[in-house]
């Protein structure tokens, strides 16, 4: 489970860096580089993208946890996204995902848990059947927040 959500978690990187650009730590401002390195624990990230279309930096932090970090251009933090074993989700949110999902044969792939700094945390997870992509979002309290086709 964990390597299909670091499959996940690498190709929307692969995604990303169509459209955005590799940095070095010295090219970071020290603002952004700050703000990631606050909401990482105190770990500096492993590496930076800038996308200059969507405006904003992208860490990425393989310690403690892998994460992507997503700071503002003004240095604040906009998000945070990390990878979580499916068995770590809430279990109101795995018995939901099981009764709605998993039981109509929907496989689960790229359990994240995602914080963000205007809507708060939630667990975000893809289905996939063979009749639908989709990707779900949950409250830590087991409430379907967002159904959305991929």
């Amino acid at each position: 489970m964990k390597r299909l959500a670091l499959l996940g978690l690498l190709l929307s990187l692969l995604s990303l860096s169509a459209r955005a650009q590799m940095l070095k730590e010295k090219d970071v401002p020290a603002a952004v580089r700050a703000a990631a390195t606050a909401q990482n624990n105190g770990q500096k990230p492993a590496s930076w993208l800038l996308d200059e279309q969507r405006g904003y930096y992208v860490a990425i932090a393989a310690a403690p946890a892998l994460r992507q970090l997503i700071i503002g251009q003004d240095g604040k933090w906009q998000r945070t996204s990390e990878i979580v074993a499916l068995e770590k989700f809430p279990a109101a949110v795995r018995q939901d995902l099981q009764t709605r999902f998993l039981s109509k044969g929907y496989e689960p792939s790229n359990p994240l848990l995602v914080h963000t700094r205007t809507a708060g945390s939630y667990y975000s997870l893809d289905l996939s059947s063979d009749e639908a992509e989709l990707q779900v979002h949950y409250s830590a309290a087991g409430k379907l927040l967002r159904q959305e086709n991929r």
